[in-house]
């Protein structure tokens, strides 16, 4: 039987480092699962409808955040021909850059070790221990972390290197800071921030209409480094939680931090802050955003707008188990 279908990025940063890294992976996989390096979406939905054929139960991500959501989009897609079929569980194996998405779901470990631990608990029969987290679909896509305003325009200048590392994410954090104390106009400039309507749900009419300069749609609580702003983030009930500034003070953000950092619950008169089945926002200028890490939509002419306005729809997606080794 196999067990296990391992789904590789090669433009992953540990694939990239090591190019034969996938081979040590199928090595420690031996005869418990099945490999495929796709290099389009067409392939990877021919991968995974293959992968369905033989009822493999569990699909590795040998990849970070933004593979994450490129193979569960498409995994979903398959799956909702199938309605009555379960989503098989899901193996975060850590091989991208930062991480994000596994971190927040309590995924921790080395990519061969994660592997290898889990091949291991096939051998001897045991269990493998899951968390369940709800997901979020936009334009047919589905992840765990959207953001937008001064958040897409952070990881615009963040991807404007060709390099990007955690270090190269400090030093973008490092400069923003600076900026928003020191030159706020220049700040401003490049960090723009999102002003449009926010509806809740199937609400007819707007909880806000104004600017929200970092908003956030979340299905995992913690970020790294100990935050965990999404605390409505429940993966008990079916909702997401929906955060953001309703303006900018860089104070008032270094004031919030502790909050963030425990996961209280955030000024009430400053921000938005509320759990959601569906979100709509409806804005006069483009809606530039980051879905997992990477910029959403890629390109400007996917940005949906009717006439003079321009929208997107938040909703919550199906559940997922991921395996915690």
């Amino acid at each position: 039987m196999i067990n296990i279908g391992i789904i590789h990025n090669p433009k992953a940063k540990k694939l990239v480092l090591d190019p034969y890294f996938a081979f040590v992976l199928e090595y420690t996989l031996g005869q418990f699962g099945i490999s495929a390096s796709p290099t389009g979406e067409d392939q990877l939905k021919s991968i995974l409808r293959r992968f369905k054929q033989y009822n493999v139960p569990i699909i590795a991500f040998n990849g970070g955040d933004g593979t994450i959501n490129f193979i569960l989009s498409a995994l979903v897609c398959i799956y909702n021909e199938y309605p009555k079929k379960p989503l098989p569980k899901l193996l975060f194996l850590r091989s991208g850059t930062v991480n994000t998405i596994p971190r927040g779901c309590g995924v921790k470990g080395r990519p061969e070790y994660i592997l290898y631990n889990a091949v291991r608990k096939l051998e001897e029969g045991k269990p493998l221990s899951t968390v369940t987290r709800n997901t979020i679909q936009i334009n047919g896509r589905t992840g765990f972390l959207w953001g937008g305003g001064k958040v897409a325009n952070f990881m615009r200048r963040y991807y404007s290197k060709d390099v990007v590392s955690p270090l190269h994410a400090a030093k973008t954090v490092i400069v923003s800071i600076f900026l928003a104390l020191f030159r706020p106009s220049k700040f401003s400039e490049e960090f723009k921030s999102l002003f449009a309507k926010v509806y809740i749900n199937d609400d007819k009419d707007p909880v806000y209409d104004g600017e929200l300069s970092i908003p956030f749609a979340a299905t995992i609580r913690d970020v790294g480094l100990g935050f965990k702003p999404f605390f409505l983030a429940d993966p008990e009930k079916k909702q997401f939680h929906f955060l953001s500034f309703k303006g900018f003070s860089i104070w008032h953000l270094i004031r919030e931090i502790p909050f963030a950092l425990f996961g209280r619950p955030l000024d009430t008169e400053r921000t938005l802050n509320f759990p959601a089945q569906k979100i709509r926002l409806v804005s006069p200028d483009p809606i530039h955003a980051t879905f997992d890490g990477d910029m959403f939509p890629k390109n400007e002419a996917d940005i949906k707008h009717d006439q003079d306005e321009y929208e997107v729809e938040i909703q919550l997606g199906p559940q997922v188990k991921i395996i915690v080794i």
